[in-house]
Parts: structure tokens; C-alpha cells; sequence
């Protein structure tokens, strides 16, 4: 039986290490992906530090991936994904799924071909954050998207809704950048985002009607009353306090999950008393596959959106150590709250990497 390296975690609360595991057998519709870069997610440190969804052990993190392309399934509806394509995906689910190994099994529903002229670093900032903003602005917040994958499509219709003011908190996120993207591509007019002041410039290039800094005491009066809410952030005492009290009447609200709690826990629901007639929507971004359309989202739309220029990949910076240690670097950082308006990348290189090397908690 053939094998590959992974970087897991064998119990709670013990340091990363690197793994054996056996290579599984594809099913029909997958794909086996040798991975090259690897963008770390919040995700992984919140499901580590606080034992979310990480059994059965071994728990291997997640994250975005870049690879190539080295077996295939039986089924060839994709004969793009050929054996050496380049490919991009947000991948999650299962142990064989996740991005942190070696080998990766993808489902070809989640796997695009890298564009021309993208390159892997740019790729691997995107898919996460990019399926989450879609997600997010189509199912949670009722926004019908220009799914199709027709260049003949250049401009999408208006939506119905387009006119309606919305509150994209956060908008320096990576989420918050394509979500602020996805509107203003679709004829949104009316968008209020936030964020500390060294991004005002380029919020408002990318979309964005105005921004306030989210610091300012006064932050709440000064947002209007927006009908449509997306919370990319999710935080009981800094994010959901500011808006819940100004919200319009029958306003809808989707908050990014996990929620991060007063007392430092998170929450897979949203905490805070909204008004009546107010809908609230915890967003559960890995469920996207569950609902019509989803099948294009990150096979079609988002290279296309990608290769036309119509989103701009989100700032990179590279980790410094690669294996075990650079995920447990990741981890740090996004506990410390270092990461900002960028992905944190390092290549899959496990060949010397062991458990010595990565910090204990």
C-alpha cells in the first residue's frame, strides 16, 4: 500500500507532528493532488485550541492548497483536470481532504485549473474566503449572483436588491474583500464597510460606498440603518454590539462562524438579541455545497472571476518554517492577532520536518 506524509494532531493539546498515513483509493469523482503551498485559515486554530470537529484522531488542518494534478477517478466529466494539471482549491471534510499532507484527495466539484497568468501564490489566497463571501452574499443574505460561467457574461444584471444599503463588517478581511468585490461587480450602490484606517483607500477601491473605522466609540451612528448585514469577524464584545441596535426593521443578518466569545470560548451560534423582524443567519460556509449552483462556485466561477480580474487575490506573506512548525507558526500568529488583510503560506515540504520543531502550547 503506497503513503504519504501529513502534519496532524494525534491527541488534544499536544504539538504537531509529522505523520505516515496510507494513500487511500479514489472514488470515481476525485482527484489526488501532490500539494505545493498550503494557505493556513483561522479555522485550524480555533478547531485546535478549542477540540472543534478535530475526531477521530488523527486531526490533520485544513486550509487552501496548490498542486498538481498526479491520479484521477474513473469519471472524466472534467477532462480539464487531466494527470498534471496545476490546480487551486478549498478543500475540507474528511482527514484525506484536508490541505496539510503530502497527498490530498480532492472532490473535482472543488478543484479549478490555475488561470493563465495567476500565479500559485496568488491562487492559493483565494478559494477559502472567496467560496465563504459567495456563500455568504447568495444563500445567507438572499442576494441571487451571476453564477454562470458563460464569457459571454461579462457584466452581471442587477439584482433586485441591488439597491438596498448594506453593511459588510470587516471589509479589510479576506472574506470582507471579496464580499465588497462580489457587490460592487453586481451593481451594488450602497455599501458601508469597516476597518482601521490604513485601508480606507483601498476599500474604497474595491468597491466600498464609504468606511468608517470600527474603533471609533461612535461607529454606531454613523453606519445608517442597513438592511443587509454580513459580520466577518463574529465577536459577542467588538463586532456584534455595534450594529445589532441600528440594523433596519426586517433587516437580514449572516455572521461568519465561530463566534469568539466574551470569555475567550467561540460559539456555533450567534449570541446577541437582535430586534423583531430581524433575521439572523449564522454562516456555515462549508455547508456551500449543499445548495443549487454550488457545483460551478469553485470549479468555474472563481478562476473566471480570478483570470478576468474581476477580484484581486488577498495579500500573502510567506511562514518561515515549513512543516509541523509552520502550521504550529500559523497557529501563533492567528492566536496573536498578527494577521491582517493577508494568508499566511509556506510550502508542503515534509521531508525533514518533525515534532521537535514545532513550539509546545
Amino acid at each position: 500500500m503506497s503513503t504519504h506524509k501529513a502534519i496532524a494532531l494525534e491527541e488534544p493539546s499536544v504539538p504537531l507532528t509529522v505523520i505516515t498515513l496510507p494513500t487511500p483509493t479514489l472514488s470515481a469523482t476525485q482527484i489526488l493532488v501532490r500539494t505545493s503551498l498550503v494557505s493556513m485559515t483561522p479555522l485550524s486554530a480555533h478547531q485546535i485550541d478549542h477540540n472543534l470537529l478535530t475526531a477521530p484522531f488523527p486531526f490533520i488542518p485544513g486550509g487552501n492548497l496548490v498542486g498538481t494534478v498526479v491520479a484521477r477517478g474513473s469519471d472524466s466529466i472534467r477532462p480539464e483536470l487531466h494527470i498534471g494539471a496545476k490546480v487551486f482549491s478549498y478543500s475540507f471534510g474528511p482527514r484525506e481532504g484536508k490541505a496539510c499532507q503530502e497527498l490530498v484527495v480532492v472532490e473535482q466539484s472543488r478543484a479549478a485549473v490555475i488561470p493563465m497568468g495567476v500565479t500559485d501564490l496568488e491562487a492559493v489566497a483565494v478559494p477559502d474566503s472567496f467560496v465563504s463571501a459567495w456563500h455568504s452574499l447568495n444563500v445567507d443574505l438572499g442576494i441571487p449572483l451571476a453564477g454562470s460561467s458563460d464569457p459571454t457574461t461579462a457584466v452581471p444584471q442587477p439584482p433586485a436588491n441591488a439597491h438596498k444599503p448594506v453593511l459588510i463588517w470587516g471589509g479589510a478581511t479576506s472574506v470582507g474583500r471579496f464580499a465588497l468585490q462580489i457587490l460592487h461587480r453586481h451593481g451594488f450602490t450602497d455599501i458601508t464597510t469597516t476597518a482601521s484606517l490604513r485601508h480606507f483607500d483601498e476599500l474604497l477601491a474595491l468597491g466600498a460606498s464609504r468606511v468608517f473605522d470600527y474603533a471609533d466609540p461612535n461607529v454606531s451612528s454613523k453606519i445608517g440603518m442597513p438592511q443587509l448585514v454580513l459580520d466577518c469577524i463574529g465577536d459577542e464584545a467588538r463586532t456584534l454590539p455595534f450594529y445589532s441596535t441600528v440594523v433596519a426593521h426586517h433587516a437580514t443578518v449572516a455572521v461568519l462562524l465561530p463566534v469568539r466569545m466574551r470569555d475567550g470560548s467561540i460559539s456555533v451560534t450567534v449570541p446577541t438579541e437582535f430586534a423583531s423582524g430581524v433575521t439572523v443567519r449564522p454562516v456555515h460556509a462549508q455547508r456551500y455545497e449543499k445548495y443549487p449552483g454550488a457545483e460551478d462556485l469553485q470549479p468555474s466561477i472563481m478562476p473566471r472571476w480570478l483570470k478576468e480580474g474581476w477580484i484581486k487575490a488577498c495579500r500573502t506573506r510567506w511562514l518561515r518554517a515549513t512543516g509541523a512548525a509552520g502550521v504550529e507558526e500559523a497557529l501563533h500568529e492567528f492566536r496573536a492577532g498578527t494577521v491582517k488583510n493577508e494568508k499566511l503560506v509556506m510550502k508542503m515540504v515534509l521531508g525533514g520536518a518533525c515534532a521537535e520543531n514545532a513550539p509546545a502550547r
